[in-house]
């Protein structure tokens, strides 16, 4: 065993949940696969293998005798690998990565069963922004945590014989929605904007209405037609028909030039398994200006800052908000630094020197180097809520409508988090 030195990757290719990380998926795969080009790798899909999927896994360790292992995974490991590995490493010598496509801190229940089957193993969980890492280290005892954003193509989107200055203004919005990506919020606070101002503008929405959802926090109105219903009425109090038109979802590769095109990008999410945003980094790498959420992994992109506004969420009589006032200041903000072609070329140029898939590999290269701690389970927290999610008295994604139990523990485990990212300004 003192000999080893292989590495393998165990790579978690099910269709992902979100139709954002079936873009991002890939190209973490493809990353993966370029920073160790010799490693053994082995595919699985999801948390329940096939018994020859297991049988596999056992001879792959027994071949190749691994002392690091990459797990590039969506949820968790399948309990039945770590079983084997356990029993074929039993004195805890090799090094574990957990590369996540996807936020930890949503499926943490899930590594309940995987207690004592990973403790005493030197590991260290890779997330995608500095909020997310930030969540997750407060589900575990003692866990080494790194960031590696998610990884955008190897070249700048952004060509300025596509962008103009032009009479309306093009802002964009592209993703899901719903309640929690507070379309409600930028339509008011764009007719107030707006209002009295001799300046055309256009709001173009490419997305559809969903009832992917969750418990809604504050005065966030219900998914689904209701929303839809809410959203429609909203722009008809409003006088908002002239400005903002709806589109089907595009492909990645049809949006870049959307978005190369655009004035703004906006996006005034409140979701809380926001872990990274790959509709934000897909604008800042058009070069589009951006004001969106200082929320979750969000607050990542004030490193693009003064292209870049972020808008803060505030704690409203126990709930989250985002001001008119805040909001309507970062669009005025956006208008003074006003970005011309220069300072477009360069945000895009920004943002290739950050989550290139270049710049992912250089940071994969070096995880080993990381001060992995040896995995000591779950926290008090991380325990607490894997057992109510057991007992069907938690819930941390869907499931409407709630039972009075679950609407408990969701209060108990993110309204702290809510609170805490509200101050934060």
């Amino acid at each position: 065993m003192t000999q080893r030195k292989n590495i393998l990757l165990a790579i978690d290719k099910s269709d992902p949940v979100w139709p954002s990380t079936r873009t991002i998926l890939p190209l973490m795969i493809r990353c993966l696969q370029d920073a160790f080009p010799d490693a053994a790798k082995f595919f699985f899909d999801g948390l329940d293998p096939s018994p020859n999927k297991i049988r596999n896994w056992k001879s792959i360790l027994t071949k190749d005798e691994p002392c690091r292992i990459i797990f590039l995974t969506q949820k968790a490991p399948p309990v039945e690998f770590l079983s084997i590995l356990s029993q074929w490493d039993p004195h805890r010598k090799t090094a574990i990565v957990f590369y996540f496509c996807g936020s930890l801190p949503m499926w943490v229940y899930l590594w309940h069963p995987l207690e004592n089957l990973l403790t005493g193993f030197r590991v260290v969980f890779c997330c995608p922004s500095e909020s997310d890492a930030r969540v997750s280290k407060g589900f575990f005892k003692s866990v080494a945590v790194s960031v590696i954003p998610y990884a955008l193509p190897d070249r700048v989107f952004f060509k300025s014989r596509r962008w103009k200055k032009k009479g309306a203004v093009t802002i964009v919005y592209a993703g899901r929605i719903v309640p929690q990506k507070g379309l409600h919020h930028l339509l008011l606070a764009l007719h107030t904007f707006f209002q009295g101002q001799n300046q055309d503008w256009r709001l173009e929405i490419y997305g559809t209405f969903d009832n992917v959802t969750v418990l809604p926090i504050g005065s966030h109105p219900p998914g689904g037609s209701a929303y839809q219903r809410i959203v429609r009425s909203l722009i008809r109090q409003r006088k908002l028909e002239g400005h903002v038109r709806f589109h089907a979802p595009v492909k990645r590769a049809r949006l870049r030039p959307i978005l190369e095109e655009a004035d703004l990008f906006v996006s005034l999410s409140s979701f809380h398994p926001e872990e990274f945003g790959l509709s934000p980094a897909e604008a800042i790498r058009c070069g589009c200006p951006c004001v969106i959420s200082a929320w979750s992994g969000y607050h990542a992109f004030s490193r693009f800052a003064p292209s870049v506004l972020l808008v803060p969420p505030v704690w409203q009589n126990g709930f989250i908000a985002f001001q008119q006032k805040d909001i309507v200041n970062a669009f005025r903000k956006w208008k003074e630094v006003n970005p011309g072609e220069k300072e477009r070329m360069q945000l895009s140029r920004r943002s290739l020197r950050w989550n290139s898939e270049q710049a992912v590999i250089r940071q994969l290269k070096s995880v080993f180097t990381l001060p992995l701690k040896p995995y000591r389970g779950l926290s008090e927290k991380g325990i607490k809520i894997s057992r109510m999610v057991e007992r069907k008295q938690s819930v941390f994604l869907y499931n409407f409508p709630l039972s009075s139990k679950q609407r408990k523990s969701y209060m108990e485990f993110y309204v702290p988090y809510f609170r805490a990212a509200a101050k934060k300004k």
